[in-house]
């Protein structure tokens, strides 16, 4: 409160939705079946509109120009907690395109971790579906960031490690190589989709 009363931040609109963001997570964070806490999320984020500046910390750790992208990431988690499958696939796409235009040297350092949240969303999203896949597809996309970004020092890939529990990877790169009856597959199907609802998007 005491940041949000400074003049210099009071009358950052870019730094106020970084707050209002975090509020977002904090409520999502406690939703329920039976409260109101996602559609107060999604009334939320519809009240952002990132100011059209160029700077490298309007985010506070992010530039101004990718703000829009968190916003769009927040509301791919929130409908990733719901049945819009296509709303949560749409933001989460569009959200990494803006990551992925912005040239803001410092943003490097974290990006990666925010375009790795994309693909972990669509997958399992996918897994949801029964689309193995194109899940299978997206995770591994998700892991070569993981394993080979040059941006993530080793405790921004264990932050990552812990997100995604090492039985939901282990599963579906296991399918690959395996054969099974009809009825193998429809069970193995009912095992990714369980351990997909594992990922733990409290994080983000």
């Amino acid at each position: 409160l005491s940041l949000l009363s400074h003049k210099k931040y009071a009358d950052n609109k870019n730094f106020i939705i970084m707050f209002e963001i975090e509020r977002v997570r904090r409520i999502r964070a406690k939703s329920t079946p039976t409260n109101g806490n996602l559609n107060l999320c999604f009334n939320i984020l519809e009240t952002l509109e990132p100011s059209d500046v160029n700077d490298d910390y309007g985010g506070i750790y992010i530039p101004s120009n990718a703000i829009e992208g968190m916003v769009l990431l927040q509301k791919s988690l929130t409908y990733g907690r719901t049945f819009f499958f296509q709303n949560t696939l749409d933001t989460s796409r569009r959200s990494r395109e803006i990551f992925n235009k912005s040239a803001v040297k410092s943003f490097k350092k974290i990006r990666d971790i925010m375009i790795w949240w994309t693909y972990v969303v669509e997958a399992r999203t996918y897994s949801k579906c029964y689309l193995k896949e194109n899940s299978l597809q997206c995770q591994k996309l998700a892991n070569e960031i993981t394993m080979h970004s040059s941006e993530l020092d080793e405790t921004k890939k264990t932050y990552l490690n812990s997100i995604v529990p090492q039985d939901f990877r282990r599963t579906i790169e296991s399918t690959k190589q395996k054969q099974h009856c009809p009825h193998s597959r429809v069970f193995e199907r009912l095992i990714d989709t369980h351990n997909a609802e594992q990922v733990d998007y409290l994080h983000a």
